[in-house]
């Protein structure tokens, strides 16, 4: 290059530079802009310039000139605008029709990209990764046909333009995003438009993979995608994942693989073939039950596993099998996982077993044995949140591991052998100060001796749920209770510096912090029990303000709750005298038995206050007698008493229609509940957020949820202000619909609008997380919740027990459970419940029984659930023997077994193949006060068709039509089951066929069942087809 062609520029300069950039031999040009520094207007003067770059050192600058110079720099071939504030690309871009390189990487301001852009028939590169703001890509884009690297990676984009397989010249596509349908459905491409760009290579990311996008996926052709080298398969977990990861098979020279959120079951068969492959990441795939023999992957580098359901890594993941044919004397060498040098396995909420390969094969023939060596070369090792995992393997202890992370695994994990620490090959780590440990029960067997610079005391630590962490020779943690202290010293263990705190007052916080607590200061419950049950909609009485009863009040509430006779009940009050007193005694008492809800004295009150007595009457006692008919789903005779109101010329307020709207609702009279709205406008109330609460909450009650989320809408459209309560009930109603992000979305709405979260709010939405077990998400909640100074209550405790029991995680749960109770906060019937369920999950029976006995213990009488979630324990146990037992205490107790109980016996009968005992207890259902459902019914048709009794399967199929009833997709898919476990094809087919006329939708189940059928390579194309045309018209709707 001759002088002056290069040029570099300091944005504090620019004045006296702006001389040297007009020259015209200035061809490069780069320009260091720092934070708010404007774009050069003098810049168009260089005419000939062909690349600019702009270094903002990490700070944005403003893009005000761009226009003009947009206009100029025609001969322009590569410009860096990365970084930049600027909202938008000018349309004059179309102008640099020499320009082949475009990078605006990092522009999160960045909304759109002008039309004029796809003018640009020169351009071969364009860079919008993280432009966070930019939502789609111009539908010409696909004009730019000499394109060759297109990067989208974390960017807002939600879709790829229609047509973009015209961009045949491509070399690099980052990300690949399909539609997930909607409004962009019609302008979006689909999978199949990927067949013809078989020049990318890199990195390719497709995400919102769903199973209704088979037939396009398999039209993708990934396969011959020869440059490829890292695939990321993003799903939307659906039942026909396995299915669509199947025809997903990427080139075999792949060398980095990561499958996130995938819902099958099992792994595609392509995975063996991968032979180059050095990364994979398995992410989210809950129902994932077993892995492939991933040790036969002789180039694998790197294994990461997180949220996967696997239950075991044994002989079958290591890919070690009986080793056959060996002469005499030999000695078979397997090595699994050659090359492995990190393994992470985070979240694994059902890994038991990690089981170690120390086995001879033949052992008749001691002349002839088989040498594992398992992950030779294994450098790092991260267990995170695996609560059931109690020991590493040998062959991981004898790894020559520099680098060991361990947190949250309670159940004693083994982790140093039986020889103890001081003879364990992973004494070295400890000795580089590479080990760490955080919130986890260890067992250790020898610890090291008190005098030891590398004290690692985890004794007994009580409440390990708050984040402990223990870096070696930086804290020592003991934890011996029978001096009733804790002792803490910091710094190294040689210090002396001891500081001793009574052990019931001690707490570390999620931060590691010693903090300490007065239980004088602390209340038994935070009045939670209390919560939510005062008058809920009005101000008629405030929420959380309870009545309190005189001795005169006392002796008439004992009064109406024992006599059930009104006439007895009005004969009694006409004794009392016509008093202010009198009228306040009878009002407290009719509040208090709203609280607890008994409304047969309530009507007795309120009727001979309104009808009976001379008291002048009031508005609160008419809206008192509305809400008790209502609860009683008496809508008429709150109707009547709302015109009597009237009638009577006293004014309705808020109060009243909300609970009329709200009895309407529950009766789902919705034309009535309108009509409501209709009458407080013409009496000069508009609605407020009081009534629409009412009404949002009566239609969850009534089980109509969506119209629940239009009435929201239109509150807000109708420029009604949301309140808490209003927001909590839609949180709620959502986590009940297993929407936790929706929820969230709302809450974070919540805030936005400076509407603050109360303490049912953020029940509401932990709730919400607990439903679908996510229990990280729940204890952020839960935090954020004590960080924004609220106390939580019982059901806060319990509604993070749940997340942890959902999820799998019983010691979670139990770690809530007693910081609960540590904090002051005492656990009531439901959470003992939770704790049985929790333990009941994860096959803990005697810890189940134990909490159950607890439970007894303090008094609290056990309910039909809690005997039901213990025998669910042991159902799944297989001990029939105490399953009986439960039945009979349930009898004892006057707790009548149901359906649900009978068909869990049912089906514990079937699988230990006791059938005489299943048909009894059938014809106890069938004769006796039970009623027999379709649930019942599957069982027995699941029951029989495995055991092959197909005579009798079909004899009780055949039957349920007398029975009136309707065979679903459980009973369609079990009995194929049973013909497909035999490999009879054509019945399967037949009975398909029915179960299509029969107008029952296949699910993922059936597509599984059906598949498992097929012995025949014409036979898997069959199905295949007929799964992709069912699955076509699938909607997903808002549950009930």
């Amino acid at each position: 290059m001759t002088e002056n062609e290069c040029l570099t520029m300091d944005g504090n300069i620019l004045g006296e530079a702006s001389v040297e950039i007009s020259t015209p031999r200035v061809r490069h040009l780069s320009m260091m802009l720092p934070g708010e520094t404007s774009f050069p207007s003098s810049i168009h003067r260089a005419k000939g310039l062909r690349s600019l770059l702009i270094d903002n050192s990490g700070d944005p600058w403003l893009g005000a000139a761009l226009p003009d110079a947009m206009k100029q720099l025609t001969c322009i071939r590569s410009m860096n605008l990365s970084g930049s504030s600027i909202e938008e690309i000018p349309k004059e871009v179309g102008k640099l029709i020499h320009l082949r390189h475009l990078n605006l990487k990092g522009c999160e301001q960045l909304v759109s990209l002008p039309e004029t852009m796809c003018d640009l028939c020169n351009l071969q590169s364009l860079d919008v990764s993280e432009c966070l703001s930019l939502y789609e890509l111009p539908q010409a884009i696909v004009k730019l046909i000499k394109l060759r690297h297109l990067r989208i990676d974390s960017s807002g984009v939600a879709f790829m333009p229609k047509g973009i397989e015209r961009l045949t010249c491509l070399r690099t596509l980052d990300c690949f995003i399909v539609c997930g349908g909607g409004e962009n459905e019609s302008k979006a491409a689909n999978l199949r438009e990927l067949k013809n760009l078989n020049h990318i290579g890199g990195s390719l990311e497709i995400r919102n993979l769903r199973g209704g996008d088979i037939e396009d996926a398999a039209e993708a052709q990934l396969k011959n995608k020869k440059r490829l080298l890292s695939l990321e398969l993003g799903f939307c977990v659906n039942h026909e994942d396995d299915i669509l990861i199947e025809v997903l098979q990427p080139p075999s020279d792949l060398e980095k693989l990561t499958i996130d959120n995938y819902g099958g079951i099992v792994l595609p068969n392509w995975m063996m073939a991968l032979t180059r492959l050095q990364e994979l990441r398995l992410v989210g795939s809950k129902n994932l039950e077993d892995l492939p023999p991933l040790g036969r992957l002789s180039n694998l580098e790197s294994l990461e596993l997180f949220r996967v359901g696997v239950r075991r890594l044994d002989a079958g993941f290591s890919g070690i099998e009986e080793v056959a044919n060996i002469k005499e004397g030999e000695i078979a060498r397997v090595t699994a996982f050659p090359k492995l040098k990190r393994l992470r396995i985070w979240n694994l909420f059902k890994l038991v077993e990690w089981d170690g390969i120390e086995r001879i094969l033949g052992e008749e023939d001691a002349t002839t044995t088989s040498i594992f060596i398992i992950m030779p070369q294994l450098r790092e090792l991260t267990i995170k949140e695996c609560p059931f995992l109690r020991a590493l393997p040998n062959y991981v202890l004898a790894a020559p591991l520099q680098v060991l992370g361990v947190s949250r695994c309670p159940n004693k994990l083994l982790l140093f052998g039986s020889a103890g620490l001081h003879s364990s090959p992973m004494y070295s780590i400890i000795q580089e100060n590479t080990l760490h440990i955080s919130s986890c029960l260890l067992d250790v067997y020898r610890y090291p001796t008190r005098n030891s610079s590398f004290m690692l005391s985890f004794y007994v630590i009580s409440i390990c749920r708050l984040l402990v962490r223990c870096t070696l020779n930086h804290i020592f943690i003991e934890s011996r209770i029978q001096n009733g202290h804790f002792r803490r010293r910091e710094k190294n263990p040689s210090s002396g510096d001891v500081k001793k705190w009574k052990s019931d007052r001690v707490y570390i916080d999620k931060h590691g912090k010693w903090r300490i607590f007065d239980h004088k200061k602390m209340s038994r419950k935070r009045c939670g029990s209390l919560r939510g049950q005062g008058w809920k909609y009005g101000s008629g009485f405030v929420d959380g303000i309870f009545p309190v009863l005189s001795p005169v009040a006392h002796q008439i509430l004992n009064f109406v709750r024992k006599e059930v006779d009104p006439n007895n009940v009005w004969a009694a009050l006409d004794t009392l005298p016509v008093t202010h007193e009198t009228w306040d005694d009878l009002i407290n008492v009719a509040v208090q038995l709203r609280l607890n809800k008994q409304w047969d004295p309530i009507t007795s009150i309120c009727q001979w206050i309104l009808y009976k007595s001379s008291f002048q009457t009031d508005v609160m006692c008419y809206n008192l007698l509305i809400d008790a008919y209502g609860q009683k789903y008496l809508y008429k005779k709150a109707e009547e008493t709302y015109v009597d109101l009237l009638q009577a010329r006293c004014i309705p307020t808020e109060d009243t229609y909300a609970l009329l709207i709200k009895a309407y609702c529950a009766c789902g009279l919705l034309e009535k509940a309108e009509a409501a709205f209709v009458d407080m406008r013409k009496y000069g109330l508009p609605p407020s957020a009081i009534v629409y609460n009412a009404y949002i909450d009566g239609l969850m009650k009534a089980g109509n949820p969506q119209r629940a989320i239009e009435i929201f809408q239109r509150m807000k459209n109708d420029g009604c202000q949301p309140s808490t309560d209003t927001y909590t009930l839609l949180i709620n109603l959502h986590g009940k619909a297993s929407q936790s992000y929706m929820a969230l979305k709302l809450f974070n709405e919540m805030r936005s609008k400076k509407c603050r979260p109360d303490i049912c709010t953020y029940t509401a939405l932990v709730n919400a997380f607990a439903r679908e077990g996510l229990c990280e998400k729940a204890e952020e909640i839960f935090e954020q919740m004590q960080e924004d100074k609220l106390e939580p209550d019982v059901y806060t405790y319990n509604a993070l027990m749940e997340a942890y029991s959902r999820a799998g995680f019983p010691y979670g749960a139990a770690e809530i459970f007693s910081l609960m109770r540590h904090m002051g906060c005492e656990p009531d019937r439901a959470s003992y419940n939770i704790m049985v369920d929790a333990y009941g999950r994860a096959g803990l029976h005697e810890d189940a029984q134990a909490v159950f006995n607890e439970m007894k213990r303090l008094g609290i009488t056990p309910t039909m659930k809690s005997h039901m979630l213990l025998l669910c324990a042991y159902s799944k146990a297989r001990n029939v023997t105490k399953c009986e037992e439960i039945v009979n205490q349930m009898s004892e107790s006057g707790l009548e077994p149901d359906t649900f109980v009978l068909n869990s016996m049912m089906h514990l009968y079937g699988q230990l193949g006791q059938f005489e005992k299943m048909e009894e207890v059938l014809t106890a259902m069938e004769k006796g006060p039970y009623e027999a459902d379709i649930s019942t019914y599957n069982i027995l048709i699941n029951i029989y068709g495995r055991a092959g009794f197909f005579e009798r399967m079909e004899g009780i199929f055949q039957s349920l039509t007398t029975k009136n009833l309707k065979p679903d997709v459980v009973t369609w898919t079990s009995r194929l089951g049973a013909y497909s476990r035999k490999k009879l094809y054509r019945k399967c087919l037949e009975i398909f066929e029915e179960m299509i006329d029969a107008g029952c939708h296949p699910d993922g189940g059936t597509a599984k069942v059906l598949l498992s059928a097929c012995s025949s390579e014409d036979q898997i194309e069959q199905v295949t087809t007929v799964i992709r045309t069912m699955h076509k018209g699938m909607k997903i709707a808002l549950p009930a």
